[in-house]
């Protein structure tokens, strides 16, 4: 029995800082407790924990779907197989989608942004989503300012997580950048330099 009502509300979670899958989670974890259908797609992703662990205990609930290549995926390593993963889980976003209260779509921006599906795509299904009241989140980095501003003005909601002090530190000289994200990056996501510090992994995020 759901507690509450989805009104169609698009929610978008972007920047640099931590924060917009982990968002996502929470989100998630709250619909659950509405009592209300998940559908959970991750592009450029091959597993989280916690998406996995809430599928292992709402499985009536939640549907976790991940599309990922074992790599960081950056604009100046992109194959074909990426377009064809991206095709892939947009083609069950357009089946499944209707069947749900709430759809999040982890790094949907950040794949939007590296041109693996179109705009417009991701337009519609906002578009359908708010007519049939479903709940959307989006997240992902966005590095295209003119995009950023258009996500903003389809979302309900837009936060753009900003670091400003992170245990983990990796700074991009040609870039000028520094990502506090606690996976391990070696490779500038912007431009696709290495980065000159890799801070130690130590202790458990959660």
């Amino acid at each position: 029995m759901k507690t509450h009502q989805p009104t169609g509300l698009t929610l978008a979670f972007s920047g640099d800082g931590k924060g917009k899958t982990t968002s996502s989670i929470g989100l998630t974890v709250r619909a659950l407790s509405y009592g209300w259908k998940v559908l959970v797609i991750q592009l450029l992703k091959t597993e989280c924990k916690a998406f996995e662990m809430l599928q292992n205990t709402f499985p009536d609930q939640l549907e976790l779907l991940q599309f990922g290549a074992q790599k960081i995926t950056l604009p100046n390593n992109l194959v074909k197989k990426d377009y064809e993963l991206a095709e892939d889980a947009w083609r069950d976003i357009e089946n499944m989608y209707y069947a749900y209260d709430m759809v999040v779509l982890d790094e949907s921006l950040c794949a939007l942004n590296l041109g693996l599906y179109k705009e417009k795509r991701l337009v519609r299904l906002i578009e359908q989503c708010k007519q049939k009241k479903i709940n959307l989140v989006l997240t992902g980095r966005l590095w295209s300012r003119d995009l950023l501003h258009r996500i903003v003005s389809y979302s309900s909601l837009f936060t753009e997580c900003k670091p400003r002090k992170h245990y983990f530190t990796r700074h991009c000289k040609s870039c000028q950048r520094e990502f506090p994200d606690n996976y391990d990056y070696r490779l500038c996501p912007y431009c696709g330099k290495t980065l000159d510090s890799v801070g130690a992994n130590f202790g458990i995020e959660l």
